[in-house]
Order: structure tokens, then sequence, then C-alpha cells
């Protein structure tokens, strides 16, 4: 169950006051092998400004001045006027804005996030799934710091699901033989990493639950 407090903040780029009811935490029962959530609680970290659709996590948070500029943006503006669920206008207004900061791992993390607004809410993903995975390959060659072995998994399972299998089983041995190596295998993303050996092996680029394929 999901638990809320109602607090105001005064939008840093606009100014105008708002109140918004702010998720404080809830309960999640299963994720998919890229992460995705299966709840839509998950996307309502986001919080969005009534009047000029500046998005945040934290609103009471001064925003820099590439937030400015990117929200008066026609492109950011025009996605708030698109035929877009709620959930996948945030996470692209997420993204754009960490792509002004030069911010590639945050960057690649809310296109990320758009795909799975898109998959949840039956809108077209493949878009968002590509973006992901160049933002998450850029991130890596560019040697962007905070990379978890979470998003390296991600990143597996996207290049599976894109059908870049050669790619995928690439980085899953890399993945395995590192943790093998370091003898840390009794994890849950160890499991996972085999899981998607086979995934890869037999063809199948199909999103998977987590609670389906690791006991």
């Amino acid at each position: 169950m999901a638990k809320y407090i109602t607090k105001t903040y005064r939008c840093p780029v606009c100014g105008e006051e708002h109140e918004y009811s702010v998720l404080v935490s809830y309960r999640s029962s299963n994720t998919y092998l890229d992460l995705g959530p299966t709840q839509r609680e998950y996307f309502e970290m986001y919080l969005e400004c009534p009047k000029c659709h500046y998005v945040s996590m934290n609103p009471g948070k001064p925003a820099n001045k590439d937030a400015f500029v990117t929200v008066c943006s026609k492109e950011y503006q025009d996605c708030f006027d698109s035929d877009l669920s709620t959930a996948v206008k945030k996470c692209i207004a997420m993204a754009m804005m960490s792509e002004s900061e030069k911010n590639a791992l945050s960057a690649a993390r809310s296109w990320l996030r758009a795909f799975y607004a898109a998959e949840m809410d039956q809108q077209p993903s493949e878009t968002y799934r590509k973006k992901a995975v160049d933002a998450y390959q850029n991130a890596m060659e560019s040697g962007a710091g905070g990379l978890a072995l979470e998003d390296f998994c991600a990143l597996c399972d996207l290049l599976r699901q894109e059908k870049r299998f050669a790619e995928a089983e690439e980085l899953a041995n890399a993945l395995i033989q590192n943790a093998e190596d370091n003898k840390n295998t009794d994890n849950e993303p160890y499991r996972v990493l085999l899981r998607e050996k086979e995934y890869i092996h037999n063809r199948d680029h199909s999103r998977h639950l987590l609670k389906e394929e690791v006991a």
C-alpha cells in the first residue's frame, strides 16, 4: 500500500506555489528483468508543476540555468501538449533535463523509465528503449560515475529485447566472469545474468518478470 503526504512547494522555474501529493513509500511486489516496475506508484515520485510543467523529484531544490532553458524550450513544452500518458511525459522531461546538464547516467535511467511507463500504459515504447540503450552506452564510454551493477544488468536485458544478441551476450559474459572472479555469485543479479544467457541462446527477446525467472 502506498503512503502519501501533502507538501507545498514553490516551483523553482516559474515561481508559482502549489500543493503536491508526495509519495513517501510503496510496496513493490515484482519487477521485470530490465528492472521495470509492475506498479504505477513507481512513477509518482516525479512531481510536475501544473503551470510550467517543470518536473523534479524534489521541487523544493533550486533549479540551475539549464533547467530554465530546457523547460522553456519548444520541444519540452510540445511533449506536455502531446497525447502521451502523464507518466511518459514526466520521464521524458527528466531525460531532457539530464541531457541538457550532460548527466549521461541520469539521462539513461530517465529514458529507461520512459520505456517502463510506455510499456505500462500500452503506448509505443521502442523509441524510449533505444534511447535508453544509447544513453547507457554513452554513459559507459564516457566513464560516468555512479554506474551500478543493476544498470549493467538492465542494459544487458534491453540489448536482448532489441535483438542485439551478440552485444547482450558479450556484456552478460563479462559481468558473470567478474562476479565469479570476485566470488560474488550468491545473489540475485548473478542468477538473473545466468537466465539472461539462456534467453540470449534461445534468441528470446520478450520481457520477463523477475519472479517468474529467479527463485
